[in-house]
């Protein structure tokens, strides 16, 4: 157990241990955790193990040991996320008994498309996350190493998490688990973008000891284009095809360099893949061009002279990205020819959604979501 242990535990429970055996084999070869598996009804499973995991990860479907047959309906736990509101809320306790600290609760699965339905396939897992009290959803389908690092991710960024988050010490808890930048001008710009989104900082995160703020990264800020640069939004900002730009950030060339100041590498830092800070890259661009940032010509002479050639350049004048039927960023198009939509959910603080004609003719979801004044 980890009473004692400096290494948080990963609680896994499923009732097939099995099929997450290859997870669980992954996270302690980490070495950065203690992990523990057990099926629901395991005598194991203590109230002391349930407190002490910084991450209890549930399998929804359970089909060897749900209860979905008892007599009485209220007697059922018929899958993995009646069994997860059941332990979240016995972890809350009473009023009477001092707080659990900080932890996150989990569902993983392989029959993600059955389970979210009708939300689409791809890329909502955040949606559906919010939608059920959860922190996350994680597939089982590919228990390889990209898995095991997301779970180790929410797992450290529960351990970061201050024991007990107060009013007071609000603010700089936010500001110390994004690591914001520094540098007067380009910090400056970062806090004003952050809290332009809403973060979750008195008393939602002091009543989940900043799980809650954990939430708003997970469902609200690295889903969307807000003041974290996606390598799409990034591409698009200095003027190179993604591809383009994922051929020089692979390792460490001069532009990886250039951008290394600007890279998150705060709480969460590749849980959905990199992030840049929006204001933090443009201030890198304003102070290398000269005060030009904003005209493509100095632009596309500092990353020449960085790449030490050619790069690949879109050549568009006015690029937004382009968002497919799963809302997932797939092409850098120009604004002219993009269609604006409006997603449900969509963070009123998020930069606007795009798609493409195409993809409207293609895609009748997308058609519903067109603006209704640009129809």
């Amino acid at each position: 157990m980890t009473t004692t242990d400096a290494r948080p535990t990963i609680l896994i429970i499923d009732d097939e241990p099995q099929t997450v055996q290859a997870l669980a084999d992954a996270l302690r070869a980490r070495g950065e955790y203690e992990i523990e598996v057990h099926e629901p009804d395991d005598v194991a499973i203590t109230e002391d193990l349930l407190r002490d995991s910084a991450l209890i990860l549930v399998d929804f479907q359970l089909k060897r040991w749900a209860r979905a047959t008892a007599p009485h309906p209220t007697d059922r736990v018929a899958d993995g996320l009646a069994l997860a509101a059941m332990i979240r809320r016995f972890l809350v306790g009473d009023e009477e008994a001092p707080p659990p600290p900080p932890q996150a609760i989990a569902l993983v699965t392989g029959a993600f498309r059955r389970l979210a339905h009708p939300l689409p396939d791809e890329n909502r897992q955040h949606t559906f996350s919010r939608l059920n009290n959860l922190e996350w959803i994680f597939l089982k389908a590919n228990q390889d190493e990209a898995l095991a690092t997301q779970v180790s991710l929410l797992a450290r960024a529960v351990s970061e998490l201050p024991v007990r988050w107060t009013e007071e010490s609000a603010m700089g808890e936010l500001f110390r688990l994004l690591r914001v930048p520094h540098g007067a001008k380009a910090g400056a710009s970062v806090e004003r973008e952050i809290l332009a989104a809403g973060p979750p900082i008195h008393e939602f995160a002091t009543a989940s000891h900043g799980v809650a703020f954990l939430r708003w990264m997970l469902h609200r800020i690295l889903p969307y284009p807000t003041f974290l640069l996606d390598d799409f939004r990034l591409a698009a900002r200095l003027g190179l095809t993604i591809d383009g730009l994922r051929a020089e950030l692979g390792s460490a060339t001069p532009l990886a360099t250039f951008l290394a100041p600007a890279r998150y590498d705060g709480v969460l830092a590749g849980f959905m893949g990199d992030r840049w800070w929006r204001p933090a890259v443009e201030h890198l661009l304003w102070e290398s061009t000269g005060g030009r940032s904003f005209q493509s010509g100095p632009v596309t002479e500092l990353l020449t002279r960085l790449c030490g050639r050619l790069p690949e350049f879109h050549g568009i004048e006015d690029p937004v990205v382009a968002r497919n039927g799963d809302f997932e960023s797939f092409r850098i198009v120009p604004l002219e020819s993009a269609v604006p939509i409006r997603p449900d959910d969509w963070p009123p603080f998020a930069d606007p959604a795009w798609t493409t004609q195409e993809m409207v003719e293609a895609d009748q979801r997308l058609a519903a979501l067109i603006i209704r004044e640009d129809l």
